[in-house]
């Protein structure tokens, strides 16, 4: 039972980690076109 407990933990945990760094990257690259957007520079970037 408590290894089923420590797996289904572990999976969550890591499950957690990968889903809270993918919605971060998308905040941050919705932030960053805003922000660019703002300033009327191309979407290129700086080039």
């Amino acid at each position: 039972m408590s290894q089923t407990l420590f797996a289904l933990l572990d999976f969550g945990l890591v499950f957690g980690a990968v889903l809270g760094f993918g919605f971060w990257q998308l905040w941050v690259l919705r932030r960053d076109r805003r922000r660019r957007a703002e300033r009327g520079e191309n979407k290129s970037g700086e080039a």
